[in-house]
């Protein structure tokens, strides 16, 4: 059971039951998870940045589901599908006719777990049946605290299919990964939309990114040496493109652009601070700048 403390509310966001080791199955998860779709920089205490990039506009969040994880090829392979009803974050179900399937194969070309090397590559699909027929496709600057700058939370379609492609070079402290989003809804418009990021980002110190071989996507990063304890953390700079278009056919919600620069300072495994400067193109509405901060403690 995992809570969120964000905003003005306690309230639950993952709650699952997961059976390890299954003959043949690997791992299943029953309950309200996330999707596997667009996982690449999995939860919120790895993330490089404050928010995700602008791609997420089209990607499924969590639901209440049943999902299979498995490896092979000694852990340089992951796979995973599940089924899914569409629900609100309490878990109940907002329209018995609106579900996803979604399925993510990722592998690692190349991999040197003690020099911090490796390539990996991914890519995603998801059906998703539209509850009461309208889809939330809108995006933030990448800042919650922000207003959606395009999309709304009813653009009319009664199904999408998803696509995703994701990929991670990452050469000891320096990496570069990114992911492509696009969506084909079942509407009049048949419209496609997208969106994607491209991400570069280099330690300071000398630290490189973990990975997680069971999920197949990046992992933590541990100080080579712990703040407080003859230390002085890691630290991180970072640069990030993203944008994400929701102009085609009948739907025109508008395109937006970000380029964000970060400088992280991890102290410990557990504790980091991050400080983003951001600078929006909203093609229709102007440029916006951002400078948020965050301290974090994920355990």
């Amino acid at each position: 059971v995992i809570y969120d403390f964000a905003g003005d509310q306690v309230e639950p966001v993952d709650v699952y039951v997961a059976l390890l080791q299954l003959p043949a199955a690997g791992t299943l998860c029953i309950g309200h998870q996330r999707e596997p779709f667009s996982r690449l920089q999995g939860g919120t205490a790895n993330y490089i940045f404050l928010e995700k990039g602008l791609q997420d506009a089209l990607v499924p969040d969590r639901n209440l589901g049943v999902r299979l994880l498995q490896r092979a090829a000694h852990e340089r392979l992951a796979w995973s599908a599940g089924a899914y009803y569409d629900t609100d974050k309490q878990g109940a179900t907002t329209d018995e006719e609106a579900y996803d399937l979604a399925a993510r194969l990722s592998g690692l070309p190349w991999y040197e777990a003690e020099s911090g090397r490796l390539l990996h590559l991914g890519a995603a699909y998801a059906y998703r049946r539209a509850p009461d027929g309208e889809f939330d496709f809108s995006a933030r600057p990448e800042a919650h605290l922000g207003e959606n700058l395009v999309g709304r939370d009813d653009v009319p379609a009664d199904a999408a299919d998803l696509y995703g492609a994701e990929a991670a070079l990452v050469l000891g402290s320096l990496s570069f990964l990114g992911e492509y989003v696009r969506a084909d809804l079942d509407a009049e418009s048949g419209a496609a939309l997208n969106g994607w990021y491209a991400t570069a980002s280099w330690f300071l110190t000398g630290e490189t990114r973990g990975y997680d071989t069971a999920e197949g996507k990046l992992g933590g990063v541990k100080p080579r040496r712990i703040y407080g304890a003859g230390g002085g953390g890691a630290w991180e700079i970072a640069a990030r493109v993203s944008a994400v278009d929701l102009n085609d056919g009948a739907v025109q919600e508008g395109e937006l652009e970000d380029f964000t620069l970060a400088l992280n300072w991890y102290l410990n495994p557990h504790v980091k601070c991050l400080l983003n400067y951001i600078r929006a193109d909203a093609a229709d509405r102007g440029d916006l700048e951002i400078v948020q901060a965050r301290v974090q403690l994920g355990f």
